[in-house]
């Protein structure tokens, strides 16, 4: 936090730190409701302070947003511009409200 970056601000205010992990639930080794925590303001593109939930309806998983859909989001906050992501990225997700 006391660490000022060239643009005045501190370095915190532009990183980004994403801790996730590959497995939800440990017991059952299932893949479902993924956690990921974001910390920190990328220069102001992200917006701090807020919890998003994503579900979908059911066993239609095409209406499930994915990993893959994160990361799409993430590479467009640094300007790369992908339609899709691995096995399961399809479209952006709405987070940075």
């Amino acid at each position: 936090k006391g660490l000022i970056d060239a643009d005045g601000h501190d370095l915190l205010h532009n990183s980004l730190v994403l801790i996730g992990s590959e497995i939800a639930d440990g017991n059952r080794h299932n893949h479902d409701d993924l956690p990921l925590m974001v910390a920190a303001r990328l220069g102001g593109l992200v917006t701090p302070d807020q919890h998003v939930r994503y579900t979908g309806s059911g066993k239609d998983y095409t209406t499930w947003k994915t990993y893959g859909d994160f990361y799409i989001n993430l590479l467009k906050l640094y300007d790369v511009n992908v339609t899709t992501f691995g096995d399961d990225g399809k479209e952006a997700l709405a987070w940075n409200a």
